[in-house]
């Protein structure tokens, strides 16, 4: 009787080494910072995000955390007024208008922080770089770690006056920006719902570096 035990609880140790191995490569498969953020008119994805809180929020509840939404995701086509800006990343402080509607509209904010968004920049010793020069491609954004301190580099602080948004994303467009508590990041567009429409949503990858004071 003992030793039947003994060999089933070794069976069950060798299971649960077995199961625990398969968890912790899909951790690793799973490790990468992914957002999926829906559109104005997504009734199940929302379109707030907090980078700080890692959390998605619908219109109603990020009325409620103003203080922490650092992007938001809307789809916009008007091409009788020229603004086509199809499934676009901004943030609350970017000022869009005629989008989202009701009390709890962005634009009733009373703290909207603004997170400026840039083309990406190559990296020079001196930190200098040439303006308007998108250089980080994706094989260049798959080996930065998250933390890095490069990815700083990639913001175009030249244009932050004119770029706070990120307009027509497709798959595979990198962006860099800085949120209005000073953290740098970028971003990879992985995946875009087909067609593209204000119910629809996107997908990104995020990778974030947060100088020390």
């Amino acid at each position: 009787m003992n030793s039947n035990f003994s060999k089933l609880m070794i069976l069950a140790l060798l299971a649960i080494f077995t199961f625990a191995s398969c968890d912790k490569d899909d951790d690793n498969n799973s490790s990468k910072w992914i957002v999926k953020l829906g559109a104005q008119s997504n009734t199940t994805v929302g379109a707030f995000y907090s980078l700080s809180k890692d959390t998605v929020y619908n219109q109603a509840d990020a009325y409620d955390n103003q203080a922490k939404i650092d992007l938001l995701c809307f789809y916009e086509h008007d091409e009788a007024n020229n603004r086509v800006n199809d499934m676009t990343l901004a943030s609350p402080g970017a000022k869009i208008s005629g989008i989202f509607t009701g009390t709890t509209d962005v634009m009733n904010y009373t703290i909207k922080n603004l997170t400026t968004i840039t083309p990406t920049l190559p990296s020079f010793d001196d930190g200098t770089a040439p303006a308007n020069t998108p250089t980080l491609t994706v094989d260049d954004f798959n080996q930065i770690k998250q933390g890095d301190v490069i990815i700083s580099t990639y913001f175009n602080a030249t244009l932050t006056s004119s770029n706070k948004k990120a307009k027509m994303l497709a798959v595979n467009d990198i962006y860099a920006f800085k949120t209005q508590d000073g953290t740098f990041g970028i971003f990879k567009v992985v995946e875009v719902s087909t067609p593209a429409s204000a119910e629809g949503w996107i997908k990104i990858e995020i990778k974030t570096y947060k100088p020390t004071v």
